[in-house]
């Protein structure tokens, strides 16, 4: 089934799970009403469509969840408004374009995970050491992202789990990092 626009009208909401119940459609623009939000999480189901820009006016959110679906489109750089994010987790969708310079912008993310999707464009132009002070996880893997070296991108302070695997560039990149110590396995070289 489709997920009711009359969810809109429910604005004291501040979690909604509707993971792995095959929803089908697109996500109603209606829930942009829930200003109230905390929780989104729309996982493993059979969405389509572009992720709507209205997202953007849920303030409160802390963790948007999408992953599992077949959204198309690019990400809105409305999301780049949700300032108390911590969790981003759009993967394994079929979503492409840059990743907006917005998302950078987001001092509070803590895990992001963006891998199995079309992404293009350089990552250095989003992620970096001054504003992401509380990255923990970012998951960039099985995308068409390009790269140069962007070395700030790797001071990031709080990082834990760097996934880039399935990234073209990825050799040329860490035989360009002298400052790194990146023990490359022999295997990759």
């Amino acid at each position: 089934g489709l997920i009711p626009s009359e969810l809109g009208t429910l604005v004291n909401l501040k979690s909604l799970y509707l993971a792995a119940n095959y929803f089908a459609g697109s996500i109603p623009r209606e829930v942009s009403n829930l200003v109230n939000m905390e929780m989104l999480i729309i996982d493993d189901n059979v969405l389509t469509g572009a992720i709507p820009t209205e997202v953007g006016s849920l303030i409160s959110l802390l963790g948007l969840q999408l992953s599992g679906n077949y959204l198309t489109g690019s990400i809105p750089s409305e999301v780049g408004t949700i300032m108390h994010l911590v969790v981003l987790k759009l993967n394994n969708n079929l979503l492409g374009g840059t990743i907006p310079r917005e998302v950078g912008t987001l001092a509070k993310l803590q895990s992001v995970f963006l891998l199995s999707n079309r992404f293009v464009g350089s990552i250095y132009d989003v992620f970096n050491a001054s504003v992401q002070l509380q990255l923990e996880v970012l998951d960039l893997s099985d995308n068409l992202l390009t790269g140069h070296y962007g070395d700030d991108m790797f001071r990031i302070p709080t990082i834990r789990v760097l996934a880039l695997s399935g990234l073209s560039f990825l050799l040329s990149l860490f035989s360009a990092i002298d400052d790194v110590h990146a023990n490359i396995p022999s295997c990759l070289q």
